[in-house]
This record gives structure tokens, sequence and C-alpha cells, in this order.
């Protein structure tokens, strides 16, 4: 999932600055965990499990401060509660 490959790049040291966290403040997530390319012509919907992304993606709030959090391919309503729960609940 983006998720995943945002949380690390904003883990790498170049990108822990101050200046670099106040400058990127949201993400919306796909899904899944291939590349573009890899998704090309795909037959079928590829997705992560609804608490799965819900869980990830609110991670990326408590840990990193992001406060713009979403879905985008591959997400639907149900990816979008499980997120939405978690940031009510805070786990």
């Amino acid at each position: 999932m983006i998720a995943s490959f945002a949380r690390s790049a904003l883990l790498h040291k170049t990108n822990s600055s101050d200046l670099v966290r106040q400058r990127i403040i949201g993400l919306l997530a796909n899904t899944a965990a291939l590349s573009p390319e890899d998704l090309d012509g795909s037959a079928s919907l590829v997705e992560e499990e609804p608490l799965t992304f819900g869980s990830t993606v609110a991670s990326l709030h408590s840990e990193l401060g992001l406060k713009i959090l979403g879905g985008c391919c591959g997400t639907d309503d149900r990816h979008i509660r499980a997120l939405a729960s978690r940031l009510a609940t805070g786990t």
C-alpha cells in the first residue's frame, strides 16, 4: 500500500526534518501494495482489507502528524469508514 511506502520515506533520515514535516501534511492512499506498472491491465481490483487500510493510514496521523488522510485507487466506503473509526478512537 502507498501508505507503507510514504511512511518509510518520511521516516528516512533525509526527510525527518521539521521543514519536511511542515510541508507534507496529508496522503490519499491506494490500497494495493503494487506499483502502477504491476496494476496496469489487471483484470480484477487489487485491494487491501479495510481494517488493515484504516490502521495503516491512521498510524500516519499518530506517528507522523499527517492531518489530511483519505483513499485513492482501490478504496471505497469500507476503507474510509475503517480509517474514520481508527482516527476517532485513537487506536
